[in-house]
């Protein structure tokens, strides 16, 4: 069965300040897939994913969805054809209670979020306004939304960041869950043992260049962060 590539961008340049942050860089989420893109802090990947979902410009980027070439992608337009997108940094309402979070992403997709809530131990959690949360609570919080409302395609910046073993855990157990749903996940990290964990296939990018590692689970883990 052929990999069908969801959400795919091509970067043949991306300067920022005079200096070449991406070349002749590409990366692709497939269906039912867990695609993990590694390398170096400061090696571009956040810059590949926010071109990706339509939160930075390129003008030079070349996005498809679904196999159709997304013309000016902005996330805006992205998010309602399936686009779900998850920043390194909390971007949970802190207006909005934990539950009414929940609640809100239900509605999308009429699942239930209250079992769902004691499924990843949110129970304690649900009156709390997302300010009071700690780093881990409010990663949880994220992935139970996207577990609620993404529909076609994850994309999601160190997930595992800062996380105590435990709880690293539950975010593999949750993105594999989407996967058996045939979503189609990217996600940029550097904790080797969770994607080795959870992975299907990995993005190695230096220099602003990337280049698929087929044998990423046979070679010493080094090799994915200088591929080249």
């Amino acid at each position: 069965m052929t990999a069908v590539a969801r959400l795919s961008v091509e970067v043949p340049a991306y300067i920022k300040q005079q200096r070449h942050i991406l070349k002749t860089a590409y990366v692709d989420a497939v269906a039912g897939t867990v695609t993990a893109l590694v390398g170096v802090s400061g090696a571009g990947k956040t810059t590949l994913m926010q071109i990706m979902v339509g939160t930075r410009r390129c003008a030079d980027a070349r996005v498809h969805l679904d196999g159709v070439f997304v013309e000016r992608p902005r996330f805006a337009s992205l998010a309602p054809r399936g686009v779900f997108y998850m920043p390194d940094f909390s971007w949970l309402q802190p207006s909005l209670t934990v539950a009414q979070h929940l609640e809100a992403a239900a509605r999308r997709s009429g699942g239930d979020w209250r079992a769902l809530a004691a499924e990843y131990s949110l129970d304690g959690l649900l009156g709390s306004d997302t300010m009071s949360l700690s780093g881990g609570e409010a990663r949880i919080v994220g992935l139970a939304v996207a577990l609620l409302a993404c529909r076609q395609v994850l994309v999601a910046d160190e997930p595992w960041r800062g996380l105590d073993p435990k709880t690293r855990e539950v975010v593999g157990r949750a993105l594999r869950a989407l996967v058996e749903r045939g979503v189609a996940i990217l996600v940029a990290d550097h904790d080797p043992q969770s994607i080795l964990q959870v992975t299907d296939r990995v993005y190695s990018i230096e220099a602003g260049r990337t280049r698929l590692v087929p044998d990423f689970r046979e070679g010493p883990i080094s090799r994915w962060y200088h591929a080249w």
